[in-house]
């Protein structure tokens, strides 16, 4: 990736969208992309470079009709220009939000998901397809460590157990820093995607208390999945198992989800959380495998070592522990 260069494409494609000088910030969150905050007199606007080999896990080109798509829904911002190696979409005014603040919000969470599953979705989950394609290419490196975890048999064996489950158009990665808080105080000592406030303009899409971003994993999949990973990232980076949420929270979570102006059965809710813990540990070892190949084509600034294993071990640890508070 020549930065320099994917700079310079991204002045040249914000020319076209307003002349004048534009200030360029670079955001500090984010493990795969390099995201700026771009600026020009009060117009405002991200941009977004891929990161080195993201290619291997993305497809950049349904990324890009996703937030299309999306946004004919109101969820999702404005694509403005694009080129090879990047895109410019509207800035989303707002903060993101911190992995100890999902609790607090999740009545706003789980609404806005509901808007996501309930859309049109062309398409089938292919989510057991890139974790088997993806533990064949660990497999070449991380034997060991996969044998220990028994995840072959376990991708196989869920796969069966979940052809039940509903479809819908699914976020996929909905940890706390793709979900903006919108019209929240600045943090001005931690510039991100979301922490500089817009005063001017109003946003093109649908304005709400929270906004989902980063749309380069979402798809059609098994809304259970969506749900169970939300709850699997309140983890976060933090590694520490305690965090993830109880079962009274997952179904009072859930309920809020299913709710539509009358009172939702419990049986409803009860199948449905099956369904979720079903999928927690499939979200585990989704990333766990994620975490295995990037270690293997980014820089080290982050343990991705570290971070599989502790994924891996979860598959197991939520096997066990899902009917528990």
């Amino acid at each position: 990736m020549n930065m320099d260069k994917d700079r310079n494409k991204i002045l040249e494609l914000l020319q076209t969208i307003k002349e004048g000088r534009w200030k360029l910030t670079q955001f500090k969150s984010g493990k795969t992309n390099t995201t700026l905050f771009c600026t020009n007199d009060d117009y405002k606007v991200v941009a977004k470079i891929y990161g080195k080999n993201t290619s291997d896990f993305i497809n950049r080109e349904v990324e890009k009709s996703n937030i299309s798509y999306l946004h004919t829904y109101g969820l999702a911002p404005r694509m403005m220009a694009s080129y090879e190696n990047g895109f410019i979409i509207d800035y989303v005014p707002g903060k993101e939000l911190q992995e100890q603040e999902l609790q607090t919000h999740y009545e706003v969470i789980a609404r806005k998901m509901r808007k996501w599953h309930t859309i049109k979705s062309p398409g089938v989950p292919t989510l057991f397809k890139t974790m088997l394609d993806w533990y064949w290419k660990a497999h070449v490196h991380h034997k060991s460590l996969l044998d220990k975890y028994n995840v072959y048999d376990f991708i196989i064996e869920t796969e069966r157990r979940v052809k039940h489950c509903e479809v819908g158009f699914c976020h996929n990665d909905l940890l706390a820093s793709n979900i903006i808080m919108l019209n929240s105080p600045v943090c001005e000592q931690d510039l991100v995607i979301s922490s500089v406030t817009q005063e001017s303009a109003q946003p093109a899409y649908e304005v709400d208390e929270v906004q989902f971003i980063d749309f380069e994993y979402s798809s059609p999949n098994y809304i259970a999945y969506d749900v169970a990973n939300h709850f699997a990232e309140y983890v976060g980076y933090s590694l520490d198992k305690s965090r993830m949420p109880s079962e009274s929270f997952k179904k009072e979570f859930i309920r809020t989800y299913m709710y539509s102006g009358f009172t939702v059965n419990d049986k409803i809710i009860d199948d449905f959380l099956a369904d979720v813990n079903l999928f927690i540990p499939v979200s585990h070892c989704y990333w766990g495998l994620w975490a295995l190949l990037k270690g293997q084509t980014r820089e080290k600034h982050f343990d991705y070592f570290k971070y599989a294993e502790f994924k891996l071990e979860m598959i197991n640890y939520k096997v066990k522990n899902n009917s528990k508070e």
